[in-house]
């Protein structure tokens, strides 16, 4: 999403947060952000632009930010490069004739005063060069002038950006974000559809997705980041006895196996814990068939919801709550999420509490 403002930024726009952002990066800054952002002054920055500037040196933002992702169209002529930007093919002349280049009079000069009309209104280019041509160099001089034989430059139209992988040039986070999962469609889990398409509360399932990653603050993430110092308690809130891990606290701590043991024995199943939460993540629902699967997945983020809001709510507040009670909420919880959902109707809640499954 970060990624759209560099869109909006080349934008040929006359709007006042442009001029006010790019004063901001300061005086050697041409307003290309795309392709200057050496020049940016990240000290001018607010922390969100800097964010923003700093997407370029992002390896996974390669397919939508990448050299050859964006280049310029070119209408009059009179803000893109010659030399220097992506127009006339997807790297800028400098790169693809080195040469010529080197040896040209004019290299930040724009487009539009490489091109002049004869007497007869026929397009021509003029490259400026300081030396005379090598045989090696006059071909690299052919080559290019074939490429510009065809360019007409439009006089009341203006250069715009144009964004490669899209067929109308223009970038949108849903185009982005599509090319990133197909870039990357090798490395996503299996877990994860399984969580993003669960019809619950955002909150939950953005939860959830952290608690794979390890990124929730339990103790042993706290340590990793040294927030908590060596010799500082570290132990399960509830058990004393481990290291409170986001697998520990959620799947196998005594208190929390519990919960899971009413769970089963609510769901009438018989169950072996796995050792990660993303195994049990992929794992928790399979095999029920589709729909006795699509109420299932409901329990799973509930419970560890309901897990981790219980050990806040006793570490903060010193209101600790019983296991039997948690055990209650989550059949509360979830048949408030299923019936959000449509899976079952709001006076079926008796056969939801004693046997889910006659709701099949």
């Amino acid at each position: 999403m970060l990624a759209k403002w560099w869109a909006r930024l080349n934008e040929n726009k006359n709007v006042l947060w442009k001029s006010i952002v790019l004063n901001s990066f300061g005086p050697s800054f041409r307003g290309k952000l795309m392709f200057e952002t050496a020049n940016v002054n990240i000290q001018n920055l607010s922390p969100l632009w800097n964010d923003i500037v700093s997407l370029k040196d992002d390896n996974c933002m390669e397919p939508i930010l990448g050299n050859g992702t964006w280049k310029w169209k070119v209408g009059n002529g009179s803000k893109t490069l010659f030399w220097l930007d992506s127009w006339l093919c997807s790297m800028p002349l400098y790169l693809k004739y080195p040469s010529l280049f080197r040896f040209s009079h004019y290299q930040n000069e724009t487009v539009c005063f490489f091109q002049f009309h004869d007497s007869t209104y026929n397009n021509g280019w003029f490259i400026y060069v300081d030396f005379p041509l090598q045989s090696f160099d006059s071909s690299e001089f052919d080559l290019m002038m074939d490429e510009l034989r065809n360019v007409v430059l439009i006089e009341d139209k203006d250069d715009v950006m144009f964004w490669v992988p899209a067929l109308d040039g223009c970038y949108s986070v849903s185009d982005g974000v599509r090319l990133l999962v197909n870039d990357n469609a090798d490395s996503i889990p299996e877990w994860a559809n399984l969580i993003w398409y669960n019809p619950i509360p955002s909150k939950v399932l953005i939860f959830h997705w952290l608690s794979i990653q390890g990124c929730i603050p339990v103790k042993k993430v706290l340590l990793q980041r040294d927030i908590l110092q060596d010799g500082q308690n570290a132990s399960c809130f509830w058990c004393f006895n481990t290291l409170e891990s986001v697998n520990h606290l959620l799947l196998h701590c005594p208190w929390a196996t519990l919960i899971w043991a009413e769970v089963f024995r609510w769901w009438n199943i018989t169950w072996v814990m796995p050792s990660s939460l993303a195994s049990f993540s992929y794992s928790w629902g399979s095999g029920m068939g589709i729909k006795a699967g699509k109420l299932c997945r409901l329990i799973g983020p509930v419970t560890i919801w309901l897990i981790w809001l219980a050990r806040n709510n006793a570490l903060f507040n010193n209101d600790f709550t019983c296991w039997s009670v948690i055990a209650k909420q989550i059949k509360i919880k979830s048949f408030e999420w299923a019936t959000n959902a449509r899976f079952c109707y709001s006076h079926q809640f008796y056969i939801w509490e004693s046997n889910p499954w006659a709701l099949l």
